[in-house]
């Protein structure tokens, strides 16, 4: 009979364990990633553009009824404050999210996996054995 090889015939690196996968840095995006990345921020600064022209206009049309309202039947509380704040604030949000909210790091993902791993004491190597036909339990 052959000798099998075993963990302690093979030649280890000091940064490999034999159970996982050596570490490696991050792969860079594909140029069809990169693609679909810049697609969908295009989409996302043209959505905004035309979200903050409509607040514009809209602002400009409310505060202008207001004007001319006022002149009419003397001024009134400035109603369009509300729609300018309330709204302004939307905006503000989604302005946020296109230019100054930092992208999902992969780093990040792994580390809230972690966490949830944690959370619900699973370990890493834990498999659970999703082919079972036994339907005893229920």
């Amino acid at each position: 009979m052959a000798h099998q090889p075993t963990i302690s015939d093979t030649p280890m690196h000091p940064d490999v364990s034999p159970q996982f996968e050596p570490v490696r840095g991050p792969v860079p995006p594909s140029e069809e990633e990169l693609r679909t990345a810049a697609i969908g921020r295009l989409k996302k600064k043209r959505d905004f553009r035309s979200h903050l022209f409509i607040y514009v206009v809209m602002n400009i049309a409310f505060w202008a009824g207001w004007i001319i309202d006022g002149a009419i039947n003397a001024w009134e509380f400035p109603w369009p404050v509300f729609p300018t704040v309330i709204w302004g604030l939307f905006v503000l949000g989604h302005a946020n999210d296109l230019y100054w909210r930092d992208p999902l790091r992969e780093d990040l993902v792994q580390r809230e996996i972690e966490q949830l791993r944690v959370a619900s004491h699973v370990h890493p190597l834990d498999t659970y054995d999703l082919t079972d036909d036994d339907d005893s339990c229920c």
